[in-house]
């Protein structure tokens, strides 16, 4: 699920080399909020700082729904936010898109270009949630599972309906599902670095 780069309708900035500009033009002094520290979002939000040399502000919240709420508000500019979250305030202009993080635009917000499009490529990323087993489940049960899933994945129906929230199911090999958890992990890790991200 890819994220998109929201902001409060009075912001200065109606794509995203703007916002870069603006951000450059004025450090620290646009505010991003997030879901908490580590977060997604917060961690799409720090991607972004890096990516496009934008000295934004992380404000953390207690959830989305908090964060939204203040963007909604104007006490804070932007989101990295999930595409179910927002869309519905995007539709009804309370909020502007102005990327998708995915590496394809997205079915529910086809008119919105991924930062790819918008010149920031090294802001292509997504949410995913994949399913784990223990280490003691034999080979053949994960792979018969796995089999199964990949089978849900390929309805129509199915793939519609999450499409329809800006979703993209992936039935993927066991192989390929770890393979793809420590890419993510070391890529995540070097954010965690750059940007001396801390629980505390």
């Amino acid at each position: 699920m890819p994220h998109v780069v929201v902001a409060n309708p009075s912001l200065q900035a109606n794509t995203l080399a703007e916002l870069t500009a603006l951000a450059r033009a004025q450090p620290e002094t646009l505010h991003f909020g997030s879901a908490g520290v580590g977060s997604s979002v917060h961690m799409v939000g720090e991607l972004y700082k890096m990516a496009a040399q934008a000295p934004t502000v992380h404000i953390p919240y207690r959830g989305s729904s908090a964060a939204t709420n203040d963007l909604l508000g104007g006490q804070i500019q932007l989101l990295f936010e999930n595409v179910p979250t927002t869309i519905g305030y995007i539709e009804a202009k309370k909020l502007k898109a102005l990327a998708i993080t995915g590496a394809t635009r997205s079915p529910a917000l086809p008119d919105v270009p991924t930062a790819a499009e918008a010149g920031l490529p090294g802001l292509t990323a997504t949410s995913w949630t994949t399913l784990a087993a223990s280490k003691d489940v034999p080979d053949a049960l994960i792979e018969k599972i796995s089999a199964d899933l990949r089978r849900v994945y390929a309805d129509p129906a199915f793939r519609a309906g999450l499409e329809r929230l800006g979703m993209t199911p992936v039935g993927n090999s066991p192989a390929e599902a770890r393979e793809f958890v420590e890419r993510e992990r070391a890529r995540w890790n070097k954010v965690i670095e750059t940007e001396h991200i801390t629980a505390g």
